[in-house]
């Protein structure tokens, strides 16, 4: 008997999932929150999702669509959120009144960090025997394709899977495998959040072409465009910065290019991160956002840079080029990425040595 699910978020991400697991025979709830509802009017109605691209076809059924999260989560056995990062904490604080002991909550994707947010809000909050998981991207290159329709571009080869604290992983992995082939069990979830694609290749590339994003330029494409060789060296010295954290938490390395093929993205294994980006079809035909005040920058410079460079500064490492970003990212938007970004503190892991943070990591909260 296949599971229930609520589905948390019907965003891009929201509207593919849900409407792939229908299909597959999952028993799919979609919850929005009333404040983002309003462009959800024809799917109240029809509770029907066209799915069309690189992932299962057709017309799925929604089992119910409902702005109650009480209601959209009182008899489900997975809750599956899929949202910006910034959204993550206050989605976490919600579910923290309604969740049931026995559910699993999964990330889909967790962002960088957000396994261990939620770790942190539902222990404040005295929450126990609710399992929390996440992988490190969604499971397609996915965009909307209408108010009741959804096309996948790429459907992902290998999803980086982990649970918060480490010691549940084998036991969510059962229950998750099945409606996600691609996953692949990692070491914990500081492995996802480290192979969080989004942390190289969104945020530094909006700040280094800061200069010809606009409503004027609605032909800029923002990987062709974006990378020339010079910016992809930039690029790759960020992996490194991220390798670095790899290497301290005895983690595998990979290079940005070989993240690329790992999830499908490209089939050029080997090749310079230049030449992985412009082999892409994927990424050659991605649209460039019109405004800086787009999730590229305002969602991975403050909640990827920061706090990677939180981590890093905990454990005596240097990250340069992520503080850059975070800077100069914050002075494109006249804000203070530092003080509104993801630190340690949220995290949870502010105070620890790096020996403290792994067994933490494996075995969660000490009640």
């Amino acid at each position: 008997m296949k599971e229930k699910i609520c589905m948390v978020g019907a965003g891009n991400g929201g509207f593919a999932v849900g409407a792939d697991l229908a299909l597959a025979g999952y028993r799919v709830t979609i919850y929005e929150d009333e404040a983002f509802a309003g462009g959800l009017k024809e799917l109240f109605e029809t509770k029907t999702i066209t799915l069309t691209g690189a992932s299962r076809n057709g017309d799925a059924k929604i089992y119910k669509v409902t702005t109650d999260l009480q209601d959209a989560v009182s008899d489900v056995d997975v809750i599956i959120c899929s949202m910006p990062a910034f959204a993550q904490e206050l989605t976490a604080r919600k579910l923290t009144k309604v969740v049931k002991p026995g559910q699993i909550v999964f990330l889909c994707p967790g962002a960088t960090g957000g396994a261990l947010v939620y770790g942190r809000v539902f222990h404040e909050a005295g929450i126990k025997d609710v399992r929390i998981c996440e992988v490190q991207t969604l499971p397609y290159s996915t965009r909307k394709a209408g108010p009741t329709a959804s096309h996948t571009k790429i459907l992902v080869k290998s999803l980086y899977f982990a649970a918060f604290p480490a010691k549940d992983t084998d036991s969510c992995y059962e229950v998750i495998k099945p409606m996600f082939p691609a996953l692949t069990k990692v070491q914990n979830v500081m492995e996802t959040m480290l192979n969080n694609g989004n942390i190289v290749s969104h945020a530094p590339i909006m700040v280094l072409n800061a200069g010809r994003i606009g409503p004027d330029n609605t032909t800029y494409l923002h990987y062709k465009d974006g990378i020339n060789p010079e910016v992809s060296y930039v690029l790759d010295a960020i992996n490194e910065e991220c390798m670095q954290l790899c290497r301290a938490f005895g983690l595998k390395e990979t290079t940005n290019a070989d993240r690329h093929f790992i999830t499908g993205y490209t089939d050029a294994l080997g090749k310079t991160s230049y030449e992985s980006y412009h082999s892409s079809y994927s990424f050659m035909l991605a649209k460039g956002p019109t405004t800086l005040n787009y999730r590229y920058l305002t969602e991975d410079a403050p909640y990827s840079m920061v706090p990677l460079s939180s981590l890093a500064a905990q454990l005596g490492l240097k990250t340069p080029l992520m503080d850059a970003v975070a800077n100069l990212g914050g002075a494109l938007m006249q804000t203070n990425y530092w003080e509104s970004g993801r630190t340690v503190e949220d995290l949870g892991l502010a105070g620890m040595t790096l020996e403290e943070m792994k067994d933490f990591l494996e075995n969660g909260y000490k009640d």
